[in-house]
């Protein structure tokens, strides 16, 4: 698994877009919360560990199953496991600058649908 690919393939656009966070936003919060925070010079929280770029493979294997069990169970917002991500159609993720090696089939197209009809059936803010 890329872990970096599939990170910014799936958790981070599907909890950014319900959140209402850019990418980034999104991105950063998460480090945080899994990671925990230190206060900044003026009491600000930053996370830990603030780029994941700075994460080894146990560590980003961490944040992911973390992630997993903290959409759903504080934001009411399901991910994708990663062994369904890795089934998507190859060409779908080019599309997006991603590549796998895994063959083509329909998880992609049911992540997006699913994913819309989640959004879509879910439409209160959560913050």
């Amino acid at each position: 698994l890329d872990q970096n690919a599939y990170w910014w393939a799936e958790p981070v656009p599907t909890l950014a877009e319900y959140c209402g966070y850019t990418p980034n936003q999104m991105h950063y919060l998460l480090l945080g919360e899994c990671f925990g925070y230190v206060a900044g010079p003026k009491g600000q929280a930053i996370p830990v560990k603030p780029s994941s770029s700075e994460l080894n493979v146990e560590e980003f294997k961490r944040l992911i199953d973390w992630v997993l069990i903290w959409g759903p169970s504080e934001l009411g917002c399901e991910v994708m496991p990663p062994e369904e991500w890795q089934k998507g159609d190859p060409e779908e993720h080019k599309e997006i600058g991603l590549t796998t090696s895994e063959t083509p089939c329909a998880a992609c197209s049911i992540r997006v649908n699913s994913r819309r009809g989640h959004l879509d059936m879910i439409r209160e803010p959560v913050h």
